[in-house]
């Protein structure tokens, strides 16, 4: 519990930090008397019901105890320790129901049937499943792609936490660094996305969707929490851009994204993805200046925390074809391997061997984000320079 005590000062800086069970122990460690913790309400949420969310009170029928852990006034401090780790696990969340979604979405395209193919409009051709229809198909790979490069982001994270842990010195504050910056990146964008992938399975069930009789409603309501508890997506784009980019004077800012770009100059002359690593190098290039401009000591203040988001989702949308473009290489080494050591036709090959089938489509999630979402990139930089007129309204 963040609490103060009797002479600690208004603010943030007065906040200590309490332990406050419900029933007391007594020191030969059995169960004492009842601490006057109360439970005044259990909120009526819009989704996850399975973790409730109460009002409690604190001695309201007599004294309630509490143990001050570490320093007095120091709460928010020891807070953000927890809630650090607690943010890039709400990344996770987002990442894990917005998978959840689409997999239930993939599994029910496969077996509703309705409509007949695109270029064959004979009113007596059998009704197909519906994932043969191309609006299906391109939704179902914007939402496998998506899920693919969020995932993968939180993965680097992860990676960059342990050998944060393991290193000493400069090497740790090098993956420190990364850690720092990465976080509010994984808690907003894979939050939203896996709402947003939530939000397009849904739309593959049709009506049925909207029911309760389906899982994709339940996966939307509960995805909805995970943009918003733990600091707001918007409170992470801010402590983006006017906190994390100033770390070590916005070394992980440019050590990170120079090396998206080193990967998509590796890759121009490879005649399939050269295009694709065009517009990595070209989004990477965008997103740098744009940081640039957030980390300049004279820079638009109002400019910086007004984009925050957009800022933010341009960093995170190059780090996801940077890594989808990664996964793709080591894809195509791989399907090579299988299509050496199986003789048989492609097409055969891919339906009747898994490991084909998801190297096979690995590559085609890097395609489809590097040519579909990667543009998003320079639409955003574009949208926000100069822009000033939400600041002008009048209400």
């Amino acid at each position: 519990v963040l609490a103060r005590t009797p002479e600690a000062p208004v603010g943030a800086k007065g906040l200590s930090l309490f332990c406050v069970p419900r029933v007391t122990i007594n020191p030969d460690g059995t169960l004492g008397e009842d601490n006057n913790v109360t439970c005044a309400g259990i909120e009526h949420k819009m989704g996850i019901h399975g973790s409730p969310t109460c009002t409690l009170l604190f001695g309201e029928k007599g004294p309630t105890k509490g143990w001050i852990l570490g320093r007095e006034r120091a709460g928010l401090l020891y807070m953000f320790q927890m809630m650090n780790a607690a943010r890039y696990e709400v990344g996770l969340q987002g990442v894990a129901v917005g998978s959840a979604a689409y997999e239930a979405a993939l599994s029910y395209t496969k077996e509703r049937k309705q409509g007949r193919p695109y270029d064959n409009r004979d009113p007596h051709h059998p009704q197909i499943p519906i994932i043969e229809h191309p609006e299906i198909k391109r939704t179902l790979l914007e939402q496998r792609a998506t899920i693919e490069a969020a995932r993968a982001l939180q993965f680097y994270t992860a990676w960059c936490m342990d050998m944060a842990k393991i290193s000493e010195g400069k090497e740790r504050n090098y993956y420190q660094g990364f850690v720092e910056l990465l976080t509010p990146i994984c808690k907003a964008w894979c939050t939203d996305k896996g709402f947003e992938v939530a939000s397009f399975a849904l739309q593959c069930f049709g009506g049925y969707g909207y029911t309760k009789e389906m899982p994709a409603e339940q996966y939307l309501r509960d995805a909805r929490i995970a943009p918003v508890y733990e600091g707001t997506n918007y409170i992470q784009a801010q402590d983006l851009v006017l906190s994390k980019f100033k770390m070590q004077q916005g070394e992980p800012v440019r050590v990170l994204l120079k090396m998206v770009k080193e990967k998509a100059e590796s890759m121009l002359n490879d005649k399939d993805f050269a295009k694709y690593a065009k517009n990595l190098a070209v989004s990477t290039d965008l997103t740098l200046e744009v940081c640039e401009k957030a980390m300049a000591k004279e820079k638009d203040t109002l400019f910086v925390s007004m984009n925050a988001t957009p800022i933010l989702q341009m960093f995170a949308e190059t780090l996801g074809g940077y890594f989808l473009l990664s996964q793709a290489e080591t894809a195509i080494k791989k399907l090579e391997e299988i299509k050496s050591s199986i003789a048989k036709e492609e097409k055969t090959l891919l339906e009747e061997n898994e490991n084909a089938r998801y190297y096979h489509n690995k590559i085609l999630s890097a395609k489809f984000f590097c040519a579909r979402m990667l543009p998003f990139v320079k639409a955003k930089k574009e949208a926000i320079e100069e822009d000033k007129s939400a600041m002008e309204q009048v209400f």
